[in-house]
C-alpha cells in the first residue's frame, strides 16, 4: 500500500518557474490519475496536492501573488454569478480560472445577434442558444474539475436563498434595478457579500457590499420607477464590461482569500473616456 506523499512524488515532476526556483508541479491529467488511485475527486487530490506542497502546474502563475493559503482558500469556495451577459460571462469565466472550487450561474436568455460586440461567449453560431447552458460547458471546457451549477432567473427571496444557499459570494452583473435589489435582499439573508457591477457606455461602476451595508439602496434610491440605468441610451461596450468584470472578479478574489485593500464602504467609478477611476464613499 502507498503513502500519500508516495503517490504524490511518483506523481508530479519539478518545474523551474521564471524567476529560476524550482518547484513540484503536478499536471491535470496526473491529478485524475491520483484521484482514482485515493479514491476522491480531481478537486479533493488537487487540495491535497497543494496541502503536501505541490502545485496543480493549472495554477502555478498564481503563486506568487496568492501563495498555497489563498489558492487553497480558492479550491474551497464557492461563487455564484447571476447574470450572464457582458459582465458575467467573463467574470465566470476568471474565477474559474483562478481556481475557483465551486461556480452557480443564473441567467433566463438567449443570445441574440446584439450580444457579439461585447459578450465573451456570445459567437456567430450559438446565437438562440440558452447563455446559461453555453457559459457552463465552457467553464467546464477550461476545467473539468469545478462544479458548474445553472439555474435561469432567480424568482424571489425564497428562490434565491435556496438556490444560493452555500455560496462564498455573489457576483452582481445584472442590468435591472429590482433584480439588483432582490438580489442585495438575498445575500444579506445568506450573510454573503455581494460584489456589484453595472456599466453603460464608457462608464462603470464597482461596490464591494457586506451584508449589513445599504450601498445599493443608496446608488438606487432616485431611480423612481426606473428599471435600467443610462445603457438604454449609450448602449455597452465591450471594452467597459471587460474592464468592470475584471474588477468585480479581484474584488472576489481578495475577499475569498482575505488579502488586499477592497474596495468597500462606497462604489468604484470607472470612467474609460477620460482614463479616470475614483472611489466615492458612501454612509
Amino acid at each position: 500500500m502507498y503513502s500519500l506523499g508516495q503517490v504524490f512524488d511518483a506523481h508530479s515532476e519539478d518545474m523551474t518557474d521564471p524567476s529560476g526556483k524550482t518547484i513540484r508541479v503536478i499536471t491535470s491529467g496526473a491529478v485524475r490519475d491520483v484521484a482514482r488511485i485515493l479514491g476522491t475527486s480531481p478537486r479533493e487530490a488537487e487540495i491535497s496536492s497543494l496541502e503536501a506542497g505541490i502545485w496543480p502546474m493549472r495554477y502555478e502563475r498564481n503563486r506568487g501573488t496568492l501563495g498555497s493559503g489563498g489558492q487553497l482558500r480558492l479550491l474551497r469556495s464557492h461563487a455564484a454569478v447571476v447574470g450572464l451577459g457582458g459582465l458575467g460571462g467573463l467574470a465566470a469565466e476568471l474565477l474559474v480560472r483562478a481556481g475557483i472550487g465551486k461556480i452557480t450561474v443564473f441567467d433566463p436568455d438567449c443570445y441574440d445577434e446584439t450580444n457579439l460586440n461585447r459578450q465573451l461567449h456570445s459567437l456567430a453560431d450559438n446565437l438562440g442558444e440558452s447563455k446559461r447552458a453555453s457559459t457552463s460547458a465552457r467553464l467546464r471546457d477550461i476545467d473539468p474539475h469545478v462544479d458548474v451549477r445553472e439555474y435561469g432567473e432567480v424568482a424571489g427571496l425564497q428562490d434565491g436563498t435556496d438556490k444560493m444557499a452555500g455560496v462564498d459570494i455573489v457576483l452582481d452583473c445584472l442590468d435591472s434595478v429590482s433584480d439588483r435589489l432582490l438580489l442585495v435582499e438575498i445575500c444579506r439573508f445568506l450573510q454573503v457579500p455581494m460584489i456589484h457591477g453595472a456599466i453603460a457606455g464608457y462608464s462603470g461602476q464597482i461596490a464591494v457590499v457586506h451584508p449589513g451595508d445599504r450601498i445599493l439602496e443608496i446608488l438606487y434610491d432616485s431611480g423612481g420607477d426606473t428599471e435600467q440605468g443610462i445603457e438604454v441610451s449609450t448602449g455597452n461596450l465591450g471594452p467597459t464590461a471587460a474592464t468592470v468584470a475584471s474588477i468585480q472578479v479581484s474584488e472576489a478574489i481578495k475577499v475569498l482569500t482575505g488579502t488586499g485593500h477592497l474596495a468597500s464602504g462606497g462604489v468604484l467609478l470607472v470612467d474609460l473616456y477620460r482614463g479616470q477611476f475614483e472611489k466615492v464613499p458612501l454612509a
